[in-house]
């Protein structure tokens, strides 16, 4: 994060300029089995004056609303078979920018809103990844991005996915139960810790592997997606 931040105080620097910088070290350590990860995160700016990029963002981790900036990140993931460690670089990003203004109806007061969402902007980070030759296998990131949508753009580019699943999201464990529309929800699915089943996600037209990941908190097992493999 402060190396983000060093780097977007120079008001010229973009992702085509991060790209170009770390080209030469993604290109001595990308592999076939690599990760592209996708991070969404707030540089608190409270006692800044608000313009259209140090606005008010939703804070996930948070629960509320921040000010600061909005940043998109790429990194790639990546760990050679002759390597012990493996290597994180960031590849690309994008900063959301709330440029349209309007005033809300219901409270009369005036806010902020980007042309363009973060899981658009995600999609076309992973085609301008994929046209700058980068090499890699899985896309994975949070609950925002799990959308059948994205799933679906993915999987058109012949890329496997890993994401977080909000607890509300509805699925079943046949495709006889798909085409009945028998849906439900998948805290109510007995999954072993690591142990995925096979589910049919409502509104996408292919299983997914659905797996919990239980943590050593009060909180509920998390519910994770992978694409079943079929190219």
């Amino acid at each position: 994060m402060i190396v983000f931040t060093y780097l977007l105080s120079n008001s010229t620097f973009s992702a085509k300029d991060l790209w170009i910088s770390v080209k030469p070290l993604v290109r001595e350590h990308q592999n076939t089995d690599a990760c592209l990860i996708f991070d969404d995160s707030i540089i608190e700016k409270f006692h800044t004056d608000e313009n259209d990029l140090i606005c008010w963002h939703w804070g996930h981790s948070k629960g509320r609303n921040v000010k600061g900036i909005n940043l998109l990140s790429a990194f790639y993931h990546t760990q050679r078979n002759d390597q012990s460690t493996s290597i994180r670089l960031p590849i690309s990003f994008e900063m959301i920018k709330k440029t349209i203004r309007f005033c809300d109806l219901k409270t009369k007061k005036e806010k902020r809103a980007s042309p363009m969402s973060k899981n658009e902007l995600m999609q076309q980070m992973i085609v301008h990844s994929i046209a700058n030759g980068l090499v890699f296998k899985y896309i994975l990131a949070d609950s925002w991005f799990a959308s059948s949508e994205n799933m679906r753009f993915i999987h058109q580019r012949k890329k496997h996915f890993i994401f977080d699943l909000q607890a509300n999201r509805l699925a079943v464990l046949s495709e006889s139960d798909r085409q009945k529309g028998s849906w439900i929800n998948i805290n109510e699915f007995e999954i072993l810790n690591n142990k995925p089943v096979k589910v049919w996600l409502k509104d996408l037209e292919y299983p997914l592997y659905l797996s919990s990941k239980f943590l050593q908190t009060k909180r509920p097992p998390l519910r994770m997606v992978q694409q079943v493999s079929d190219f």
